[in-house]
């Protein structure tokens, strides 16, 4: 699938941009930066919003998670793995793991938009999401991202997974 690249300026929300902007200066001439330049706190105002990804193949475990994650879910993730927490047979578990399986293959941050709703709980919410890879090697083993909800934005109805994917997950271009 081929996906539209957008540029750093016109990420949303602008809290996004200095973590993009920093990622792109660490990984320097490399297809993207080594794990031991990770920094989840980069951005001090957004630690909240961070959550860190051991990546195993397909299997994607929470390693930390900041505290505005861990209000919005209400429930405990770190130890856990993506497919357990969100469901491995839920439509959003799957856009999650498609998404991750992009950020691992390409090695390049990617940026999305869409709807969720916690466990339990009928109210959808907007989300907005950046992905960034950090690697051993050549091997993805991080993943570093940011995620900020927005009750408000709730647009309501049903939409396939496949449908989001070409409209609503975009690639980030490194800044000029």
């Amino acid at each position: 699938m081929e996906l539209e690249t957008v540029a750093v300026d016109d990420v949303h929300p602008r809290s996004f941009r200095p973590i993009l902007t920093a990622w792109y200066r660490q990984r320097r001439d490399q297809r993207c930066p080594l794990r031991a330049d990770l920094q989840p706190f980069l951005v001090p105002a957004m630690a909240g919003n961070a959550l860190l990804f051991g990546v195993d193949g397909d299997s994607y475990t929470y390693r930390l998670v900041g505290e505005n994650i861990r209000q919005a879910v209400r429930q405990r993730l770190k130890g856990r793995t993506a497919a357990e927490v969100l469901g491995e047979d839920t439509d959003y578990y799957r856009l999650v793991a498609s998404q991750f399986r992009l950020v691992v293959t390409n090695m390049r941050p990617l940026y999305s938009m869409h709807r969720l709703h916690r466990p339990g709980d009928s109210q959808q919410m907007a989300a907005w999401r950046i992905v960034l890879p950090y690697r051993d090697g050549e091997t993805v083993t991080r993943l570093l991202t940011y995620q900020v909800f927005d009750a408000a934005a709730n647009r309501g109805g049903e939409v396939a997974v496949e449908d989001l994917l070409p409209h609503t997950v975009f690639w980030v271009a490194a800044p000029v």
